[in-house]
């Protein structure tokens, strides 16, 4: 038993004395033991419930004593002190840290300030003695994983020749390569040998450890125990096949893969419950819970750019036994209506990392100076790498009814396009490291259906990252740019736009944009915003942050008119996510002569 808590300094003087106490531990400095003060006059005992003071030079030798002696508690609280008994235990804490030859006074002391009857505490005064030291570390394997890589990183683990020997360490080691040979399907290994010697007189210590790694087993034959999915589908997720060696990981990832389709209510892969083969191959189940057919959602919340908002989803997530699942999804708010419907299809030799996607949507807007309708059709093809970078490659129909500004205008396109995207984080649903890349490129051909050419280019970029456990850094950045003959020809939703509370804050949800002659916004050319942000953990979930953004949707570079907000907020990292709360305002213009602050409410991670 280890115990490893660094004292509290008090005082500074040569020797540290640590009590243990029932329901509280304190630690106390004292001139003991030099004539200066009592124990009494140290206040070593003050506390009703201290019965053990320690006296030793070596921290962490101290620290393991008190946890040796800590089930001793209950008998010296009832005043039976058996002095052979706790010097055992004394020496078996300190013999774990090497130490074999300690000098230990062990003494009872009558404290004054302790009423009549109470047990008196004890002091011990331990000097370690001489460091055995490892002299030696002989590790031999056997069996079929003798050279098996693994194993190899685990032998490298031990320690060198002159090391103080810690009997903790020599069982760890043991365990390492125990679950090493669990890990890897070395089922029957065992240790032939385990040695800690020690020889007293020379204070040195010798390992003496071999361990047959045994046969390797491989898995088996797979059973799955529903087949509302295709098992091919099922199968087709196995990282493992029949034949190959066992790894524990792949059982375990495995397991991840079958949950994360959307297929099942849970999902579990381990080895059959039945007699092992005598070929070493170990049989496999799938245990799997299909989902329930149809999943109704309802949401209510509120943005800061739209206001509140309404959100139904209904959810198929087995259309048929090749995996199909259908979504469903409407959203209202005051300024944007949506309705949108998905079809996905897996590709069965990858099924959760390849699949086609068919969708149909339409969507009304009301906001600032633009009116429009939109209605799209489209396809698309999505892979995800091992790197996960989900690539995607689509063809849409989109026709809109549209005013922007000015006129009513009618347009139709066919688009392909092309996007690659990385989300990578760390810390769950509160991210303390992050980071997203997003790039998409589209266009269409004027002829046909297309009433005229263009490209459009968007670059998103957002970087998370923590310093210690009270900072934390977020940059943002988008890059937008079309090329195209005349941008009135785009419907709105192409167009660039920007301001609101991922884009500038301190300025109205898509507010910044080029106006026409009437004063009318009428979307950019190009966008190129920023924003950085600073956090500080002021304590538990809560931090306080401060930021600025800047940036401009634009038709020429020499129209670009730079655009700055700044603010302050509060992070709360809640159990369901982060939330914030910003308060921000511009400072690049002021038409009114006034500045206004605008309040923005956010939820989940920014990335």
């Amino acid at each position: 038993m280890f115990s490893n808590h660094p004292p509290r300094d008090l005082l500074s003087v040569p020797l540290r004395i640590a009590l243990k106490s029932i329901g509280r531990q304190s630690f106390v400095l004292a001139l003991l033991g030099l004539g200066t003060l009592s124990p009494a006059q140290a206040g070593l005992f003050d506390g009703d419930d201290a019965h053990i003071a320690v006296v030793c030079q070596n921290a962490a030798l101290r620290n393991n004593i008190l946890a040796f002696l800590a089930p001793e508690e209950v008998a010296l609280r009832q005043n039976i002190i058996d002095r052979v008994r706790l010097e055992k235990r004394v020496r078996e804490a300190a013999s774990a840290l090497g130490y074999f030859s300690p000098t230990i006074d062990l003494t009872t002391i009558d404290d004054a300030k302790k009423k009549k009857g109470d047990v008196p505490p004890l002091l011990f005064i331990v000097k370690p003695g001489p460091a055995t030291t490892i002299a030696d570390v002989k590790v031999t394997l056997l069996g079929e994983g003798k050279n098996f890589e693994p194993f190899l990183k685990v032998l490298k683990t031990a320690p060198k020749v002159g090391t103080v020997l810690n009997q903790g360490d020599y069982d760890a080691f043991k365990t390492k390569l125990t679950n090493t040979a669990l890990a890897y399907g070395f089922f029957n290994a065992h240790f032939t040998q385990h040695q800690l010697g020690v020889e007293p007189t020379t204070h040195k210590a010798y390992w003496d450890l071999t361990f047959d790694t045994g046969h390797r087993w491989t898995f088996g034959e797979l059973t799955i125990n529903d087949e509302t999915i295709a098992p091919k589908l099922v199968r087709a997720l196995s990282p493992f096949k029949a034949g190959d060696p066992y790894e524990s990981e792949k059982v375990a990832d495995y397991t991840r893969r079958l949950n994360e389709t959307g297929w099942f209510t849970s999902a579990l892969v381990a080895p059959e419950p039945t007699v092992p083969d005598p070929t070493k191959a170990l049989p496999m189940e799938a245990t799997l819970v299909p989902r329930e057919a149809n999943a109704l959602d309802f949401g209510l919340g509120y943005s800061s750019d739209v206001g509140p908002r309404t959100r139904v989803a209904w959810t198929k997530p087995r259309l048929n036994p090749k995996g199909w699942s259908l979504v469903s999804e409407t959203t209202l708010s005051k300024p944007e209506q949506t309705q949108d419907l998905s079809l996905k299809v897996p590709v069965s030799r990858s099924p959760l990392t390849d699949y086609w996607l068919y969708q149909g949507g339409a969507k009304r807007t009301d906001l600032n100076d633009t009116r429009q309708d939109h209605f799209v059709l489209g396809v698309s093809r999505l892979h995800t790498t091992k790197k996960d970078w989900q690539l995607a490659a689509g063809l849409r129909f989109t026709y809109d009814r549209f005013i922007q500004g000015e006129g009513l205008k009618k347009t139709k396109y066919f688009i392909p396009s092309v996007s690659a995207v990385r989300t990578r984080t760390r810390g769950g649903l509160n991210p303390t490291w992050g980071d997203t890349q997003r790039y998409t490129l589209e266009g269409s051909l004027k002829g046909g259906i297309s009433d005229t050419s263009f490209v459009r280019a968007r670059i998103d970029q957002a970087w998370l990252r923590s310093f210690g456990s009270r900072h934390a850094v977020l940059v943002r950045g988008t890059l937008g740019a079309i090329w195209v003959e005349n941008k009135h020809d785009l419907p709105p939703d192409l167009r660039f736009f920007a301001g609101g509370d991922n884009s500038i804050r301190g300025f109205d949800y898509q507010k910044i944009s080029p106006k026409s002659a009437s004063g009318h916004l009428t979307g950019g050319r190009y966008l190129a915003t920023a924003s950085l942000e600073y956090r500080y953990r002021v304590t538990g979930p809560w931090w306080a942050a401060t930021f600025v953004d800047t940036g401009d949707a634009f038709n020429t570079f020499k129209g670009f008119d730079q655009k700055t907000g700044v603010g302050v907020g509060v992070r709360w990292t809640s159990p369901i996510g982060p939330i914030k709360f910003d308060l921000a305002r511009a400072i690049s213009e002021a038409p009114t002569g006034k500045y206004h602050w605008k309040f923005y409410i956010g939820l989940g991670a920014e990335l």
